[in-house]
């Protein structure tokens, strides 16, 4: 049995600005060993609160925030 999974990751910036993506930001990897991997950038209030709520939680974003 095989299930589809969606593997990113993202950056939340402000309320607003998202980044969405393959790329491990805090990887310490020099360049030559990294994969294709991208990045791309939304600035979307509705995008940032649907990552929030189905992605994170709010409760935990919240938490995590302060």
């Amino acid at each position: 049995m095989e299930i589809e999974a969606l593997h990113f990751k993202a950056v939340i910036v402000d309320d607003e600005i998202v980044y969405l993506g393959s790329i491990n930001i805090l990887s310490l990897l020099p360049i030559e060993y990294y994969s294709p991997d991208y990045m791309v950038r939304f600035e979307s209030e509705a995008l940032t609160d649907e990552i929030i709520e189905n992605v994170i939680g709010r409760k935990k974003y919240e938490e995590i925030m302060g």
